[in-house]
Order: structure tokens, then C-alpha cells, then sequence
């Protein structure tokens, strides 16, 4: 991301070349997203910040009973995660599922999809998310998300490590179905650019800009080389 590109040295940075991971659209075997099912993924680790996700999610439950939280992953996070679970009186309404069965098959049970990492790369599942047309809430942290997201037409972007503003987001979308709808299909829309037809054409430019580079080099005249002087003293 341009993000990560902003975090090497200035005396490198006009070799760097920015290229997204591939995405083709993702297959979802339901394809409704009005159902109450939040879903969640990654490595049960810090930096997921699934133990913000779920204040977030116990702050606003009391509005919007029915809903549930699915966190798919695994990790050692887990049993702290089970804890602060039990603690707030959510064992039935959040669910740590494991590892999905298959790739993507945590879509298929998904009808709002939030990322509450305090850090990122480049996010795999948020690309899923969007290719799978899901309405998202995303932390604008680094490096990742609010590069893929324009807020407010393909996802709802909030400020990162505030549980308060991350429970604000949730709210906004658990509220509005219409808005979780137009905001599917602005995330299915913005994921385009990162086909693998779109992705792939950008490595392709490289390589032929890289030839190019090289077959000019071996085109300039060889300027005069002067001969090693090596002067061995005792």
C-alpha cells in the first residue's frame, strides 16, 4: 500500500512500485445481507483488536437484540478472548467459530463484516469482504483500509483503537438496511480495481518498463575503462 511505501527511506522510494493482491469476486452461498449475523476475521492476537470488537459490539447488543458476533479464526488470544466473553454475559451472542472450513466459507454466514485491527498490511479478508458485496465497518488505521474504503460509499470507516466510535459505526449500519445494501454493492464496485486482470496488467508494466530500462542500459556506447593499478607494498 502507499501507506507501507511511506515507511521506507525517502533515498529509496522512487524504486518502489505500489501493486494491490489479486481479487476475483467472491461466491456467497446466501446473498442477503438483512440478516443480524456480524462476522469477523483473523488471528486470535492483539492485532485484530477483537477485544475492542466485542465492548464495541456488548455496548450497542441492548439496541439491537438478535444480532451476533462470529469471530473466525484461531490463535492465543483465545482463552482471554473466552473470558472477556463470559464476562460480559455474551455466550450467546458471541461466538468464537474456529477456522472456516473452507476458504471464504465464513461469507456464507456473514451479513455485516467489521475490521477492528489497530494495524494492517494489506487486508485479505477486507478484500474478501468487499468482493463478496458485504457492508463493512473498518478502523482507519494503517496501512490498509482507508486506502481500499471510500467511507460512506463502499464501507464506513471509523477512528482506530476507539471502541466508542467503532460501537458509533456498528450502530449506524445495524440501524439502517438500506444503507448496509448501498453500501454492499459500493463495495463490490470498488473492488474492481483489484481483479486479477486489473492486478496482473500492473506487474506486466513493470516487467516491460524493467526490460525497457535494461535493453536501453546495453544500448549505451561503453565508455573507456581504465586499466586496475594494484601496487603491492610491504
Amino acid at each position: 500500500t502507499e501507506g507501507v511505501k511511506r515507511c521506507f527511506p525517502a533515498s529509496v522510494t522512487d524504486r518502489l512500485v505500489v501493486i494491490p493482491n489479486p481479487f476475483p469476486a467472491m461466491r456467497r452461498n446466501r446473498r442477503s445481507i438483512t440478516g443480524k449475523n456480524i462476522g469477523a476475521v483473523g488471528r486470535l492476537t492483539d492485532q485484530k483488536g477483537f477485544d475492542l470488537l466485542i465492548d464495541a459490539f456488548a455496548a450497542v447488543l441492548p439496541e439491537f437484540p438478535g444480532w451476533r458476533l462470529h469471530i473466525w479464526g484461531s490463535g492465543p488470544d483465545l482463552p482471554a478472548l473466552e473470558r472477556q466473553i463470559s464476562a460480559l454475559g455474551l455466550n450467546g451472542s458471541v461466538f468464537l467459530q474456529g477456522v472456516s472450513p473452507h476458504p471464504g466459507g465464513w461469507l456464507d454466514d456473514t451479513h455485516l463484516y467489521v475490521l477492528s485491527s489497530p494495524y494492517e498490511g494489506f487486508p485479505n479478508a477486507l478484500a474478501e469482504a468487499m468482493a463478496a458485496g458485504l457492508p463493512i465497518v473498518a478502523t482507519s488505521c494503517d496501512f490498509g483500509p482507508a486506502e481500499m474504503i471510500e467511507h460512506g460509499k463502499s464501507g464506513w470507516l471509523v477512528r482506530n483503537e476507539d471502541t466508542a466510535d467503532l460501537a458509533a459505526g456498528l450502530k449506524r449500519l445495524m440501524a439502517d438496511n438500506d444503507l448496509r445494501t448501498r453500501l454492499g454493492e459500493g463495495a463490490a464496485k470498488g473492488i474492481q480495481r483489484y481483479t486479477p486482470g486489473a492486478v496482473f496488467r500492473q506487474w506486466d508494466n513493470l516487467v516491460q518498463d524493467l526490460l525497457g530500462r535494461t535493453t536501453a542500459k546495453a544500448r549505451e556506447p561503453a565508455g573507456s575503462v581504465q586499466p586496475l593499478e594494484v601496487r603491492l607494498t610491504e
